[in-house]
């Protein structure tokens, strides 16, 4: 992946996790999440929808706050995962270890994006609650922007 277009993908994630607090200032009751770990993956097929595989296909990770963005060891976000008990399967339908309650927002959110293969596309998602995420294929435009040319899912 070109270092401008994982650039864009980080600055994008960021401005979509800070529009929640704007959003959840004036509309909700509850905070939004505080941090998010980003993870960078192998690149994949375009008919792959979604980035919950094992850990072992991730290339880079990094953890975001409204202070900082710090690239981390890939090891430390392996950590966190089984700390929380977060499993792959969790983004496939059984929620119920992510969360007992019925919160809007996790504490810390989650962003990924890969290359996808043969293509200068980019699929990238994002999970800020157990029901609040999206998966796009995006596209660095001619004006060096951000688009999105597809939305994979919605939850």
């Amino acid at each position: 992946m070109k270092t401008e277009t994982l650039e864009l993908c980080i600055r994008f994630i960021k401005n979509e996790w800070l529009k929640l607090e704007q959003h959840s200032s004036s509309n909700m009751q509850e905070e939004p999440p505080w941090a998010v770990w980003i993870r960078l993956y192998q690149p994949i097929s375009i008919s792959q929808n979604s980035l919950s595989d094992p850990t072992d296909s991730i290339l880079r990770t990094w953890f975001l706050t409204k202070h900082s963005l710090e690239e981390r060891d890939i090891e430390e976000y392996s950590r966190f995962v089984l700390v929380k008990g977060w499993e792959s399967h969790v983004f496939q339908g059984n929620s119920q270890k992510l969360t007992a309650s019925t919160e809007r927002f996790h504490q810390i959110g989650l962003a990924a994006f890969a290359q996808i293969i043969e293509t200068e596309k980019v699929y990238l998602e994002f999970q800020w609650g157990r029901l609040y995420g999206q998966g796009y294929q995006i596209a660095v435009g001619q004006d060096n922007a951000l688009h999105v040319t597809k939305s994979v899912w919605r939850s």
